[in-house]
C-alpha cells in the first residue's frame, strides 16, 4: 500500500469514527486501531488492545452507566436543569 492509499483508510475511518460516535466500551480509539491495522495489514490489532477483557462485563456496564449519567446530568445542568433540585 503506497502512502496515498494509507491516507485514504485513514481519512474514510476517521469519517466513520466520529466524537459524536463515541462509546466508551463498544466504538472507540480501540476499535479505530484494530480496524486500521486489519485494514493495513490483514491482521487484528493484540487481543489486549481490542477487548476488555480483564474487567468482568457487569464493571464495565456499570461504569458506562455512571459515565451516561454524568453526561445527561452536565447536558441537563447547562440547560439550567439539575436533576433532584428543586426550585
Amino acid at each position: 500500500m503506497d502512502p496515498q492509499e494509507v491516507q485514504e483508510v485513514v481519512q474514510q475511518l476517521g469519517n466513520e469514527y466520529r466524537g459524536n460516535a463515541y462509546h466508551l466500551l463498544e466504538r472507540n480509539c480501540n476499535h479505530f486501531s484494530d480496524e486500521l491495522a486489519f485494514k493495513l495489514t490483514g491482521n487484528h490489532a493484540p487481543p489486549w488492545v481490542r477487548t476488555h477483557s480483564s474487567y468482568p462485563a457487569s464493571y464495565l456496564d456499570q461504569v458506562d452507566r455512571v459515565l451516561q449519567a454524568s453526561i445527561s446530568n452536565k447536558k441537563a445542568s447547562s440547560e439550567g436543569f439539575v436533576p433532584g433540585n428543586v426550585h
